[in-house]
């Protein structure tokens, strides 16, 4: 074109702002967002802390142990933003997949990249996957655990080889410790052997000896304060103006001593309706317990008292009440089936009906056990033959009946009162049953109870 055609052209191109870069009042290029925030972040399970905040960029959660994958949902701040969740890209305001939580800690890393590709920001949710919770206890194992009278001579002589080995005994009550008649305040068997004396006729190491023979079966006892004569430790010690802590000293000295891991409490006669002596243990068994408990260990507790076919009278309800309510575990009720002193004839049936009442007394106690629960720690001990209280005979046909309601019904203990007793005789006798029957009868029905 012609020279001059063509500076016309460009002078006019110049005048209205074509040809490069703009002048005043044009419009500059539009540059890449970089923001690089969270709108909005949540999770399938559990609550963020603290709550969410585009600006806080570290957050904790805790969630189940049943809880074993996480799925999280970013909306980011800007749509053109992008976002991962542990790695794998994720549309803004969708749920990832889900993000696999070990047990324990673990880390899930959410990150926003600006829609200019090189500003980022990581969100950071620290996990904490609960351990499994320990599994159930397995449930108490029943127990066929015999009465053993303490106070008879040879002592423990029940405790012999064919009982241990032939007849399989491996757990037995040993009955009673009472305060020392010779030594205020102080334990002794049957009122007369002073539990860690050394003495060679009042000393206690025919007990030791005892105790260790059947742990060298397999086996173990439990040992049973209380019972029918002298004085329990409660009662003096509260007759005495001790305190619980002191009490609990006292019973923790024999614990001690031989190494026990379960203790009976057999409450009758006046000790039952000694509300102040009541009181006075439940708050020493709660504290042998919370001391057992410190240690890293167990101690099972349980109470045995009177029975009528109705169930617990108020003073033995009383007794139990006030353990419960110091917040004593208990581990079995054990029910002294025998010497109703109401005429009873039907020995077997009489023993199913205290159980039975007992089972409502408990779930009337603690609402929060079932009737399989509250079986669970029932025992049931009935005198075996000629009981004390006319005409009541306990007999091996009675035996065979408790043991089938036991057993259907998941109890935690049969015993019997007592093993020394387990021999045919003729009479009232604490060394037969009074009966014509096999040595080691009245254990051949009750043994199969255990298991």
């Amino acid at each position: 074109m012609p020279r001059s055609f063509a500076l016309l052209l460009l002078v006019g191109l110049a005048a209205c702002g074509g040809g490069g870069g703009g002048g005043a009042g044009g419009a500059g290029p539009v540059l890449p967002s970089d923001d690089a925030r969270l709108a909005a972040l949540s999770v399938s399970d559990g609550t963020l802390a603290p709550a969410f905040d585009p600006d806080e960029l570290a957050y904790d959660l805790d969630v189940a142990h049943d809880v074993a994958s996480l799925t999280v949902t970013p909306t980011t701040a800007h749509a053109a933003a992008t976002v991962t969740v542990a790695g794998s890209p994720v549309a803004s305001a969708a749920p990832s997949s889900p993000v696999a939580l070990p047990v324990g800690a673990s880390e899930v890393e959410v990150v926003v990249t600006a829609q200019d590709g090189t500003t980022t920001r990581t969100y950071a949710v620290s996990v904490v996957r609960a351990a499994a919770p320990p599994p159930p206890p397995p449930p108490s194992p029943r127990a066929f655990a015999p009465y053993v009278d303490a106070g008879l001579w040879p002592i423990l002589g029940a405790l012999s080889d064919t009982a241990l080995d032939t007849e399989g005994i491996r757990r037995a009550h040993l009955g009673f410790v009472v305060e020392n008649a010779w030594a205020a305040l102080e334990p002794a068997w049957a009122g007369v052997y002073g539990v860690g004396s050394t003495d060679a006729v009042t000393g206690d190491a025919p007990f030791l000896a005892g105790i260790e023979k059947v742990r060298a079966h397999g086996g173990d006892v439990v040992v049973s304060f209380g019972g029918a004569s002298g004085l329990e430790l409660a009662a003096a010690y509260q007759r005495a103006g001790r305190t619980a802590a002191q009490l609990q000293a006292a019973y923790q000295a024999v614990i001690d001593r031989y190494a026990l891991t379960a203790v009976d409490f057999d409450i009758e006669g006046f000790h039952v309706a000694d509300t102040a002596s009541v009181a006075l243990r439940s708050t020493a068994l709660r504290g042998l317990q919370d001391a057992a408990s410190a240690a890293g260990r167990v101690l099972e507790i349980s109470l045995t008292l009177p029975v009528m076919p109705t169930g617990l009278d108020a003073n033995g309800l009383a007794v139990l009440r006030s353990a419960l309510d110091a917040g004593v575990t208990l581990e079995v009720v054990n029910l002294m089936c025998m010497d109703y002193g109401s005429g009873v004839v039907d020995m077997g049936g009489a023993a199913i009906a205290a159980g039975e009442a007992v089972v409502a007394q408990i779930r009337a106690l603690d609402p929060s056990k079932d009737r399989a629960a509250a079986c669970r720690m029932l025992g049931l001990t009935p005198m075996i033959g000629v009981n004390d209280t006319a005409p009541e005979t306990f007999t091996l046909e009675d035996a065979a009946e408790v043991l089938a309601w036991a057993q259907a019904n998941d109890l935690r203990l049969l015993s019997m009162w007592s093993l020394d007793r387990d021999r045919p005789g003729t009479g009232l006798s604490p060394t037969h049953s009074g009966l014509a029957q096999d040595p080691y009868a009245f254990t051949r029905v009750f043994a199969p109870f255990a298991r």
